[in-house]
């Protein structure tokens, strides 16, 4: 029998999760293109085809998830009626799943402020994480205002883009190719591009503050946002497919061929140890080997892809103003993320699985002691990881199970 916990302040509109919704499930867009060119270059687009038709199916789920379980806590919500265990186990891949989120989102946004130096791009992170904490303990309505601005600005910009990268669609097209490689590796890809789902199960943790009736808002949240985030991606998608040509006129071929940035990494990488026998325990060929990674430009292609497109199909002056406007989306993300921490720890709480304090609320509505677990993990992740992949790699694990156990209850 489901349990319902009314205490929080029921003051979340469409207009203010919508935003929210889009600052966390919308951000993928700025490292998941990158990661695509990175892995699959000339047949990134059908990945991203088909993590778009799974957007789809997701985003339609969830309306039904959000409509079955008005009063929050996500995966666990759902779980719970299945097996208390499983609820458990849901909520703690769906922490995590927010965890590295938030130290992901606040990483990349720093990139995207056109900071890349060790350790400045942490410290800024973690910065970030800190104030947005601030901002939550005054309630997920004010964040939510917050991030409506930040999408306002990002959705103008991101249209001006659209815009201006019409004339280069056909290039972008002609440069598609048919998914090559071994199947390992091509799933590895797809594992890499499906973070583009990141950010859905959010939704389900606001049921428990919006306006009723909550399926009406949910809904009302979830489609607007999923539309943008399909179209958007396959648009931009094939129009990246140009920038090698734009960028490196010598990149071009690299288009044609399975070499994609990612593989000829992992073949130098090889030829140079098979080369130097015993480079691991001589010092200097040992970090050779470790230096041997992507070009200035394959680096900005992963990393900050969109800042790119706004530099090359518009001009660099709106591609800095973009860089700065998308970095802000992208550290909002960590709003939405830190509200979904706090809303997991309170139900949680409630069903005797924490401890009772975590349901004790502000002045704000806000359960403001699950405010410390969320802001203190991501800022120790951060402080034990200061790579991309890495923080993806852990990333997958933690949304793919949350919406797989969520889905399948």
């Amino acid at each position: 029998m489901l349990t319902t916990h009314n205490d929080r302040p029921r003051n979340l509109k469409w207009y203010h999760a919508g935003p929210l919704l889009y600052g966390d499930w919308g951000t993928s867009r700025f490292y998941v293109l990158g990661m695509a060119f990175f892995f699959a270059l000339g047949s990134s687009f059908w990945y991203i085809m088909a993590v778009g038709v799974l957007c789809l199916v997701v985003g339609w789920a969830y309306t039904v998830v959000c409509r079955a379980f008005p009063d929050g806590g996500g995966v666990y919500s759902a779980a719970r009626q299945v097996s208390p265990i499983l609820g458990v186990v849901g909520a703690l891949l769906l922490f995590a799943d927010y965890a590295v989120t938030a130290a992901l989102s606040a990483f990349e946004g720093i990139h995207y402020f056109g900071i890349y130096t060790d350790p400045w791009v942490q410290i800024g992170a973690i910065v970030a994480i800190i104030a947005l904490g601030v901002v939550n303990f005054v309630g997920a309505r004010r964040a939510g205002t917050l991030a409506l601005y930040i999408a306002l600005a990002t959705l103008a910009l991101t249209a001006v883009m659209a815009v201006f990268a019409i004339p280069h669609l056909a290039d972008g097209w002609a440069n598609i190719k048919p998914m090559e490689g071994p199947w390992s590796y091509r799933w590895t890809t797809f594992t890499s591009v499906v973070l583009a789902l990141s950010g859905v199960e959010a939704v389900a943790n606001m049921t428990g503050i919006m306006v009723p009736p909550v399926s009406k808002t949910s809904k009302k949240s979830i489609i607007p946002v999923m539309i943008e985030i399909v179209i958007f991606n396959m648009l931009l998608g094939i129009a990246m497919l140009a920038l090698p040509a734009l960028m490196n006129a010598s990149s071009q071929a690299r288009v044609n061929d399975f070499q994609t940035p990612a593989y000829r990494h992992e073949l130098k990488a090889e030829e140079f140890k098979a080369a130097n026998p015993g480079w691991e325990k001589i010092p200097a060929l040992k970090a050779q080997a470790e230096a041997i990674g992507p070009s200035p430009n394959e680096e900005r292609m992963q990393t900050v892809v969109m800042k790119v497109m706004a530099e090359q199909f518009v001009h660099p002056v709106f591609g800095a103003v973009a860089g700065i406007v998308f970095g802000l989306l992208l550290i909002s993300a960590v709003n939405t993320v830190l509200g979904g921490m706090i809303s997991v720890q309170y139900v949680m709480a409630h069903d005797k699985e924490l401890p009772q304090f975590f349901t004790k609320l502000n002045a704000f509505g806000v359960p403001w002691l699950g405010l410390i677990p969320a802001v203190a993990v991501p800022v120790i992740l951060l402080a034990m990881f200061n790579n991309l992949k890495l923080l993806a790699d852990l990333y997958a694990i933690g949304v793919v199970g949350a919406i797989a156990i969520n889905l399948s209850c």
